[in-house]
């Protein structure tokens, strides 16, 4: 009779133990940054305490000024889980509202999609639907390779890191796949993780290709000149613009319009060679914007500058050295005059370095 007390106790024991390791959804634990890789709309989704089905979640995301918030209960699955709510209406009804998380454990992300209702959590121009990412994630930029595959080189590593490297390597296959053989390929992992050489084979590469194809050698400000809205912009056809910001800008004013630059809108309707968009300084939170001008004979380039010191913040002007403020193009002026609206601490006009021979 003992020993069949003593059993029983074991598997009643057992069984028990089981179930927990069964229930709690630890893949579902953890902060998941919403479209990791923008400013706006951007955001965080915590999930934590998974037991038994279910697991505490809270959402917090901003579109500008326009926020989103709602926390609650997920009952959860392997790779499903649900959240669902009534609320009151103005008018006295009940609106059913329904949110579903679907987890995806090899890319390790999670995609939330809901009902209208769910626009009761939020804003005027709130979002929380889309995809949120785990944020232990190492970071992987869009590339013109899979960043997601399993057997990635050292190299690639660095490249789906980088986000001019990805950028770069986007611009290389959609433009020039024909001239990334395997010997292209042999030589780029000659630069294992080495990424100023990285960035060096690809500016080679890019340059090298756009002769061959178009039978004529590269002129720097031809090339910028032809882009228009009609051309694949961004990630593509920007490589050489980055590479003549890296040579010839004072490196702390390249490091803060870098920052600018790594968020770009497509929105370039009112002005052809003008590209609006906007960032997040790191630790100050301020939306600012910057653009940049490009004719065939010269470059202007526009970005907040922010003094950590005073907080004052200017406008910065890089400029070809024979230029003065009165010689900026009419397109690119009407879009500062909107900028001094809003930072009317002043310009500061700068040079760009070496400009011959591009």
């Amino acid at each position: 009779m003992k020993k069949f007390v003593l059993i029983s106790s074991l598997l009643i024991a057992f069984s028990i133990n089981v179930w927990a390791n069964e229930t709690k959804n630890s893949a579902w634990e953890g902060l998941w940054d919403y479209q990791r890789y923008a400013v706006n709309p951007s955001g965080v989704l915590e999930i934590t305490d998974c037991q038994n089905n279910l697991c505490h979640f809270s959402i917090n995301t901003a579109n500008g000024a326009h926020t989103c918030m709602l926390e609650g209960k997920l009952k959860t699955s392997a790779y499903k889980a649900e959240y669902r709510e009534k609320i009151e209406t103005a008018e006295g009804k009940y609106d059913d509202i329904v949110i579903t998380f679907e987890l995806n454990p090899d890319k390790n992300f999670i995609e939330i999609d809901a009902n209208y209702a769910s626009r009761m959590y939020c804003g005027m121009q709130g979002y929380f639907i889309g995809k949120y990412e785990n944020q232990n994630n190492p970071l992987r930029y869009d590339t013109g390779f899979d960043c997601w595959a399993k057997d990635l080189t050292d190299t690639q590593k660095i490249i789906c890191a980088e986000e001019e490297l990805a950028r770069a390597d986007k611009e290389m296959t959609e433009n020039y796949q024909s001239e990334q053989t395997n010997e292209w390929y042999n030589k780029r992992e000659i630069c294992h993780n080495d990424k100023r050489c990285l960035w060096e084979f690809y500016i080679s590469s890019i340059k090298s290709a756009y002769e061959k194809k178009n039978n004529k050698s590269v002129n720097f400000y031809e090339y910028m000149g032809n882009l228009s809205d009609d051309t694949p912009y961004y990630p593509t056809d920007f490589s050489l613009l980055y590479d003549f910001f890296i040579k010839n800008m004072q490196n702390k004013d390249f490091e803060q319009w870098k920052v600018a630059f790594s968020q770009i809108s497509m929105d370039n309707s009112k002005c052809n060679q003008c590209r609006y968009h906007e960032y997040g300084l790191p630790g100050l939170y301020t939306i600012a914007e910057s653009a940049f001008y490009i004719n065939k004979n010269e470059i202007w380039l526009a970005f907040l500058h922010i003094d950590n010191d005073t907080n004052k913040k200017h406008i910065v002007i890089y400029a070809m050295p024979d230029r003065e403020e009165k010689d900026i193009p009419a397109e690119f002026d009407n879009w500062l005059d909107r900028l001094k609206e809003h930072f009317p601490d002043g310009i500061k006009l700068k040079y760009f370095t070496d400009t011959k021979n591009k």
